[in-house]
């Protein structure tokens, strides 16, 4: 991520935690309600049912190893080399 615009890195790697954390909030709020709301015995079957759309929505922004675009390059260093943005 910070290769891919190393003026903004510090901005892009705390917006980056920050996402982590409020997922982990979330999720921690949504294993609660669903406790809450259908006990227990039917938990493996909520969290079942939030992970098929998030796996859906994982496959369709990730881009395929083959035939994915063109890739960005990361701008040149002082020494004139440049490296790939996986």
């Amino acid at each position: 991520m910070a290769s891919l615009d190393p003026a903004n890195a510090p901005v892009l790697v705390s917006l980056n935690s920050s996402a982590l954390y409020l997922g982990m909030a979330a999720a921690g709020g949504t294993g609660s309600l669903a406790i809450a709301l259908f006990g227990d015995r039917w938990f493996l079957l909520v969290g079942a049912g939030l992970m098929a759309p998030a796996t859906g929505v994982a496959a369709v922004t990730t881009r395929a190893r083959k035939g994915g675009g063109p890739r960005r390059r990361a701008p040149e260093d002082t020494n004139g080399r440049t490296d790939a943005v996986t």
